[in-house]
């Protein structure tokens, strides 16, 4: 079992949250949920966190502006249990990724 970053983006009891994926660090794509974390060393201790403080992780607005075309809506992944919510576009990623992504995974 791996960790995952999710940031939840609502007030509590509200279900509204965001997986982040994947990264870019120092260069290098870090992609999946669980590689991201272990890359990160993040765990269970971050659980419930305030990350509004910037005290344990940051996040930061760089202004860089991410255009509609840049981004991409892809069907999700390992969730067919959840019948015709699965098929839903809500997996988002940047275009421009996917080619690396793809080519780093097909290495052995």
């Amino acid at each position: 079992m791996y960790h995952c970053l999710n940031v939840v983006t609502e007030r509590a009891e509200f279900p509204s949250a965001v997986l982040i994926r994947a990264i870019e660090l120092d260069g290098e794509l870090i992609d999946g949920p669980g590689r991201l974390c272990r890359a990160l060393q993040i765990d269970r201790c971050l659980n419930r966190v305030d990350l509004t403080t910037g005290e344990c992780l940051w996040f930061e607005d760089r202004g860089e502006v991410v255009g509609r075309v840049t981004v991409g809506a892809y069907p999700r992944i390992g969730v067919d249990y959840a019948g015709t919510w699965a098929k839903k576009l809500w997996r988002f990623r940047l275009r421009t990724v996917t080619a690396a992504t793809n080519a780093r995974h097909t290495k052995k």
